[in-house]
């Protein structure tokens, strides 16, 4: 290695280093947290607030604003604050609208999600009602906690508890996240479920093991 290259590589890890360092301490809003934006070709590492650079992902901007101004406000009853999930039921099933934000680092993974058969009776693809209510085979919005896992109908699955009155009923409507052969990236459109935000069967386990036992998932509708 280069005299010149050496120094570059120093450099480099000593800003990786402190960034590190001040992401660790910092105490502000989530949204302003400094993250590092890893250089391309060796050129040093970017700072980034953790709102930037997950809305460069893709991840959109008003359900994200709104997800980290209630993180912030509800710090305390957030047990698992690794991750952060919204779902943007205001996309077509055939898109990727389930967003799992990594609050560390700003990664964003994009999945497939079902909706519920009574929030799109016609199956255009896009849910146009939601409720709270039992038998209502609706999706609920709102602000929820992803809970504990469990074994059921669809195999490994995940508990949801509502934080507001429009997803109160949450646990005893068994709203969960479960895998299901209905949601495919084959399909043009998702399967329907009973109200469940369902997601493909290959990706249920590694998406229970990093949201499970309280992080904070977003149901979130334009203009609701």
């Amino acid at each position: 290695m280069s005299h010149i290259k050496f120094i570059k590589t120093l450099i480099m890890l000593s800003l990786a280093f402190s960034l590190t360092a001040c992401s660790e301490s910092y105490d502000g809003p989530i949204a302003e947290r400094p993250v590092t934006d890893e250089g391309r070709n060796g050129e040093a590492p970017v700072t980034k607030t953790l709102f930037q650079k997950v809305l460069e992902k893709g991840v959109p901007e008003i359900p994200l604003r709104k997800a980290f101004d209630y993180f912030d406000a509800n710090k305390n009853i957030i047990k698992n604050q690794k991750y952060m999930s919204i779902i943007d039921f205001s996309q077509h099933s055939g898109q990727k609208r389930f967003y799992l934000i990594d609050m560390s680092t700003g990664a964003v993974d994009k999945i497939l999600t079902a909706h519920g058969r009574g929030s799109d009776p016609d199956h255009t693809g896009i849910p146009k009602k939601f409720s709270n209510v039992s038998s209502s085979n609706m999706t609920s919005l709102g602000f929820m906690l992803a809970a504990e896992r469990y074994i059921g109908d669809h195999g490994v699955s995940l508990r949801l508890d509502g934080l507001e009155s429009i997803n109160s009923n949450a646990r005893p409507r068994a709203i969960v996240i479960h895998g299901a052969d209905y949601v495919d990236p084959s399909r043009p459109k998702m399967g329907r479920s009973l109200g469940c935000p369902a997601v493909e069967n290959r990706l249920i386990v590694s998406l229970v093991k990093k949201i499970e036992n309280g992080s904070l998932v977003y149901s979130y509708y334009t203009g609701l």
